[in-house]
């Protein structure tokens, strides 16, 4: 018994040798101590057998206590680290008296069990003579150590009770009810021999030795399974990198604390990094852009100390000097080692996505600015008459004012009002200038906060005169209130212009009957609708197909108007759609978000 508890308790050891830095390793130093602890206990019971005289026995039996003493040490750690229950203040209690009497009955010259032996006996065992204590004078420090018996018997049925509450009743018998069993049974039996009332021989070991067998199958089978499951992790991360190059993405995993680092040969690649095991977080940021490497440090800050979730999108510089866009998305977690903390995930190369989105806002800009001259040609009678009607004004006052400064005593108050007549006319036709100006201009986007009953006023009374000009009655239902949105002013201006002009050259059509444009606004939720409503010929093909490019009914039009005019809502992560109107004509409306901003 002793050989196999030896054996059992040196193949534990070098389990916790080879994974001492992992949590749960505990538990198999734990059994290791317990088994070799209980390996020599049996080698001096059978020393004790063996004795030829009382002094003999009584030395054998001082030394006995130390590994009975690491044996109950064991036990409480073992329940503690692998079973996860117990009190262990209470077993380090029991642990604590034990080894003061231990010390007490050393320092006195006798043993814990004994002060003297007087006489030893003979007993058979299995067919074989046995040595037993017969005559002996009990230690006063006996009453100090059941104490600590009782406690360590206290301590395993606490922890017996935790088991079977949490519902791991199978542990709780073989285990918890099985330790607490062998304290009890043996305890009682060693203090009856202790005390005189029995002649046995000290056996701990046989009474000991089925619990170690229990405890290290549950301990190997735990080996097991972690080696199946090991065997099923690495047949899911070669799935998991087939899947991973098929999608052209790379694995990847760090130590956010040792910053050790791992990559599948894709990642490397992504990363421009030489592969090998020499590989750290230091060389992973030295090819990171540096105007986006403190952003990733700070990533890698948080990644210490909490679990989450992170992606990243960032630069980094190759080794031939060019720029590449990488994709990151990784999860940080508790390693398997104490202290360690685990950052993994996987990354794209997303150079050629960022290429496209950089021309396709480059074509978009190119195509705001292409809409804005298509405006203009369309508008170019109206902005005539706003020209010419300002023009006109200066030039009648100055007619008259002429007249007026030819006579001898010339009216000053007259003068005086010709002049303010003249400037406003002139700032009128510099505010359709600067108009035109912006209008053309293709520079930034420059974007402000907007009040949208505000900008429809404005557009209304830009087109006032051409509107006139054509005789269409203008309605309007404003209750955006003053509720803002965030976008760019000429932008929109020319989106109303547009769809304006649109509904007019709809009812322009009719011959005859009332024209009336009807616009209005409302809030609903989280979202402005700018309804424009005309009395026209209707929706003269799909709702969605009049949004197409270079489409129009129109025989000098381009049809480029609502196709740009939808490109301008959507980068305004708004929407615009038409419908037919009940009372004849068209509807077309347009969706924006409201900006959270102070006031709104």
């Amino acid at each position: 018994m002793s050989a196999a508890s030896l054996t059992l308790g040196s193949i534990h050891a070098l389990i916790w040798l080879r994974r001492r830095k992992a949590a749960d390793s505990k538990a198999n130093l734990a059994f290791a101590t317990l088994a070799v602890a209980v390996a020599v206990m049996g080698f001096m019971e059978l020393r004790m057998m063996r004795a030829a005289t009382p002094e003999e026995f009584q030395r054998v039996l001082l030394w006995y206590h130390f590994p009975v003493l690491v044996a109950m040490a064991a036990m409480v750690a073992f329940t503690h680290y692998y079973l996860n229950v117990g009190r262990l203040w209470l077993g380090m209690t029991s642990i604590g008296l034990r080894a003061v009497a231990l010390m007490l009955g050393v320092l006195t010259g006798g043993t814990m069990n004994y002060q003297r032996i007087d006489a030893l006996g003979v007993v058979e065992l299995l067919g074989d003579p046995v040595v037993v204590v017969t005559e002996a004078v009990a230690s006063p420090w006996l009453l100090l150590s059941q104490p600590a018996l009782a406690l360590l018997v206290l301590f395993l049925a606490d922890a017996t009770r935790q088991l079977w509450q949490r519902g791991d009743r199978t542990r709780a018998l073989s285990i918890g009810a099985g330790l607490l069993l062998f304290a009890v049974v043996n305890s009682a039996m060693a203090l009856a021999s202790y005390w005189g009332f029995l002649r046995l021989p000290t056996i701990a070991i046989a009474f000991f030795m089925p619990f170690v067998l229990v405890m290290a199958t549950y301990l190997g089978t735990d080996l097991l399974r972690s080696a199946e499951l090991r065997l099923e992790l690495g047949e899911s991360e070669r799935r998991l990198s087939l899947a991973a190059d098929a999608a052209d993405a790379g694995l990847w995993s760090l130590d956010a604390l040792s910053g050790r680092f791992w990559a599948t040969p894709r990642a490397y690649a992504i990363f421009d990094l030489p592969h090998g095991p020499d590989i750290d977080i230091g060389d992973l940021l030295a090819v990171i852009h540096p105007l986006d490497r403190p952003r990733v440090e700070r990533v890698l800050q948080a990644a210490r100390t909490e679990d989450g979730v992170s992606n990243l999108e960032y630069r980094i510089r190759d080794r031939s000097g060019g720029i590449r866009w990488v994709a990151s998305r990784g999860s940080s977690y508790a390693g398997r080692e104490t202290g360690s903390r685990v950052i993994s995930g996987v990354a794209m190369d997303i150079s050629a996505r960022k290429h496209a989105e950089d021309e396709r806002a480059m074509q978009r800009k190119e195509l705001e600015h292409l809409a804005r001259v298509n405006t203009l040609t369309e508008l170019s009678g109206t902005l005539a008459h706003e020209i010419n009607q300002p023009l006109a004004i200066i030039m009648s006052n100055t007619e008259a004012a002429q007249r007026l400064l030819a006579q001898p005593d010339p009216d000053h108050d007259e003068l005086r009002s010709i002049l303010a007549d003249i400037l406003a006319a002139d700032e009128r036709a510099d505010a359709v200038v600067r108009r035109l100006r912006s209008m053309l201009r293709g520079g930034p986007v420059a974007r402000e906060w907007l009040e949208l009953d505000a900008t429809v006023l404005a557009a209304l009374d830009f087109l006032g005169g051409e509107l006139r000009r054509r005789g269409v009655e203008v309605k309007t239902d404003l209750q955006a209130g003053e509720v803002r949105i965030w976008g760019d002013r000429v932008s929109l201006d020319q989106v109303l212009i547009n769809l304006i002009n649109n509904a007019c050259d709809a009812m322009a059509v009719q011959s005859t009957g009332p024209k009336t444009l009807t616009l209005r606004t409302a809030r609903e939720g989280r979202t402005l609708r700018l309804s424009v409503c005309d009395n026209g010929v209707g929706l003269q093909a799909g709702a969605e197909e009049i949004f197409a490019p270079f489409f129009t009914t129109k025989p000098a039009g381009l049809g480029m108007g609502l196709a740009i005019s939808r490109s301008i809502v959507l980068a305004h992560d708004g929407l615009i759609s038409a419908r037919a109107n009940d009372g004849g004509g068209t509807i077309l409306e347009l969706e924006l978000p409201i900006q959270a901003v102070r006031g709104t």
